[in-house]
């Protein structure tokens, strides 16, 4: 008989640990996905009140257009996408003390033209964050594997680069702040503020402490032929399509359910404590791999002293720390 496929546990039942879980149920394994919340969705999921459906969090959703994130997984899983339609513009963006909106476009065109009315002198700015788009978001397309921990992630890093790439290599350690000081334009309390209140969506941190290469990602997704969208029903029907799909491959959600512990030996997984939010009942469930899509802080909090030890872990705190801008981690322990 063959041996049966290993079992993995997801804690979390946002975006990222849905997506996760209905990925690895389609290929075979045995997943089991908790989630302290009522519904699942995460930061992505709704709730009704007197007949009107509110989202939590998002509002707008990227990756749907044809080589899309969300589009490559819909279309691995056998899914239809949800009905959605862009977002043109994808905001409107009202500084302090203005009764005029800054309109962030779809169309490229329309969006540097508003950019020059509204920001003179910053299009040198825009440039590099354009550029450095660009690449990185080919670069990205290419599936690398960041960090390499294994020969096969080193191949497929070493597959995805490109001379091209090397053109990030100065601004790694950049942020937000450093670029608008190169072109002069650090006490640009308009723009600054602008880029304030866009960055904080997404890093939920301000220009100053936002790294410029994600900030380049954040700040033109928008664009065609990328795309933000707007799901019809609400962000709801993204988490419930990957719902879908994790029970027809054989796959488990449980809500209701927070976890406490995941124990290892000698750097492996072995189970996750988990406790019933109404009964309070704790119990183990067994797991070959453990997919955490929780904050690094609640990584931390979740891994017992044997796996703290290890040096790959270490690493991984010292790294983080105590960082209360990041969330929706996530994180795998496996073998």
């Amino acid at each position: 008989m063959p041996a049966p496929a290993p079992r993995i546990v997801v804690i979390g039942a946002g975006i990222g640990g849905l997506t996760a879980a209905a990925l690895l149920a389609h290929r075979g394994y045995r997943v089991k996905v908790y989630d302290q919340a009522i519904v699942p969705g995460g930061c992505a999921s709704t709730f009704k009140r007197r007949g009107f459906t509110f989202d939590v969090g998002a509002t707008q959703v990227a990756g749907l257009e044809p080589g899309g994130i969300h589009h490559r997984i819909f279309h691995e899983l056998g899914l239809e996408l949800p009905e959605a339609r862009p977002c043109d513009p994808a905001c409107a963006v009202f500084l302090p003390g203005e009764a005029e909106p800054i309109r962030v476009w779809r169309d490229p065109a329309a969006w540097q033209r508003e950019r020059d009315r509204q920001f003179p002198g910053s299009q040198p700015f825009w440039n590099l964050l354009a550029k450095l788009f660009e690449v990185s978001w080919n670069f990205q397309g290419r599936d690398p594997v960041l960090p390499p921990r294994s020969p096969w992630d080193l191949g497929q890093l070493l597959q995805a680069l490109r001379p091209e790439t090397l053109l990030t290599l100065p601004y790694s350690l950049a942020t937000v702040g450093d670029a608008l000081r190169l072109f002069d334009l650090g006490q640009d309390r308009r723009l600054r503020t602008f880029l304030d209140m866009q960055l904080k969506l997404y890093s939920q941190v301000t220009a100053e402490d936002t790294a410029l290469l994600y900030a380049a990602t954040a700040l033109a997704v928008s664009q065609a032929p990328q795309g933000l969208f707007h799901l019809e029903g609400s962000m709801q029907v993204l988490s419930d399509r990957l719902h879908q799909a994790l029970q027809r491959d054989g796959g488990e959600l449980h809500m209701g359910h927070r976890a406490i512990a995941i124990h290892s030996h000698r750097g492996r997984p072995q189970a996750v404590t988990l406790r019933h939010n109404k009964t309070g009942q704790t119990f183990q469930e067994p797991a070959d791999h453990v997919v955490a899509n929780v904050t690094a802080q609640d990584i931390a909090q979740l891994i017992d002293a044997p796996a703290l030890a290890h040096p790959r872990v270490q690493g991984y705190r010292s790294h983080r720390g105590p960082a209360p801008g990041l969330r929706g981690l996530c994180d795998l322990f496996g073998r």
